[in-house]
C-alpha cells in the first residue's frame, strides 16, 4: 500500500532526513509539508529540492504566528507563489484560543485573497473560529482542508456543503464523537494526515511520519472498509486535492 500524508511539518523534526527515510519506509509515497511562519520558507524549499517526488510545499502564517507579519510578510508570501506555481497555501486559518484575533483574521484574509488570486488549495487550521466562518464562506477558494477536524457534525455539514475536504490525524480518535464525523464525511472528501511531529496517538508524545498506516488503519475499521482498497481511495483524494 501507498500513502499520501496531506500535513507534516518537515522542518520541525530534530533530523529531517531520518524523518522522511521513516515516512518513505513505511509506504508514504508523498506529503504536503507545510509552513507556519516566515522562517520556514527557506527552510521547506530546500527540503523540496533534495525531494522533489515526494514533497508538496504549502507555504502561508500560522495563526499562531501572526504577531509582527504585516505586508511586508504578505508580498514575500506572494512571490514564493509565483515562484513555485506548484505550491499550496498554508498552514493558516483562525484559533480562537490564542490572543490577537482581530489580527489572525486580517492576515488570514491577507492568504485568501491570494489563495484565490493564484488558484491555490489551502491548508486550514480552525479552532474556535465557527462564527467567522458561517459569515465568510464565499472568501475561500475553490479547493480547501479542514485539518485535524475534531469539530461538530453540524459544523461539518458546513465545510462539506462549500466543498471542503476533511483532514483526519490521530486527534480524532480521541474525539468523543469520532465515530459520527469519521462516518459522515463522503468518501471522496476524507483526506489522512499525520501532522507530525505533532497531534501523537498519546498527548505526551510526539508524532512520526509512520503513524500514518496506523491512522488510515484506523478510519478504515472504523467505517467499515477495507484497508487496502482505502489506502487507494484516500491517495486518489489527495491527488485530486492537490491539483
Amino acid at each position: 500500500m501507498q500513502y499520501f500524508d496531506t500535513h507534516i511539518h518537515l522542518q520541525d523534526f530534530e533530523n529531517s532526513d531520518k524523518a522522511i527515510a521513516e515516512a518513505v519506509a513505511s509506504g508514504v509515497k508523498r506529503v504536503i509539508n507545510v509552513c507556519s511562519r516566515h522562517d520556514d520558507f527557506q527552510k521547506i524549499y530546500n527540503l523540496c529540492e533534495k525531494n522533489k517526488t515526494l514533497i508538496v510545499p504549502a507555504y502561508g502564517f500560522h495563526p499562531w504566528y501572526v504577531k509582527g507579519c504585516g505586508e511586508k510578510e504578505i508580498f514575500e508570501l506572494e512571490n514564493v507563489l509565483i515562484q513555485n506555481p506548484d505550491a499550496l497555501l498554508g498552514e493558516c486559518g483562525l484559533d480562537g484560543f490564542k490572543p490577537e484575533f482581530s489580527e489572525q483574521i486580517k492576515i488570514f484574509e491577507a492568504q485568501l485573497f491570494l489563495a484565490q488570486k493564484y488558484k491555490r488549495p489551502m491548508v486550514i487550521h480552525a479552532v474556535k473560529a465557527t462564527e467567522w466562518f458561517q459569515n465568510n464562506w464565499k472568501k475561500l477558494p475553490q479547493k480547501f482542508v479542514f485539518h485535524s477536524y475534531v469539530g461538530s457534525k453540524e459544523f461539518l455539514k458546513q465545510v462539506l456543503d462549500h466543498g471542503g475536504y476533511i483532514g483526519f490525524n490521530a486527534s480524532v480518535f480521541r474525539a468523543k464523537t469520532r465515530d459520527e464525523i469519521i462516518n459522515y464525511v463522503p468518501e471522496n472528501r476524507i483526506l489522512a494526515e499525520t501532522d507530525a511531529p505533532y497531534q501523537a496517538f498519546n498527548r505526551n508524545e510526539k508524532n512520526f511520519p509512520a503513524a500514518i498506516e496506523e491512522i488510515v488503519k484506523k478510519i478504515a475499521d472504523i467505517r467499515q472498509e477495507n484497508m487496502e482498497k482505502f489506502a487507494e481511495v484516500l491517495y486518489k483524494n489527495s491527488e485530486e486535492f492537490i491539483k
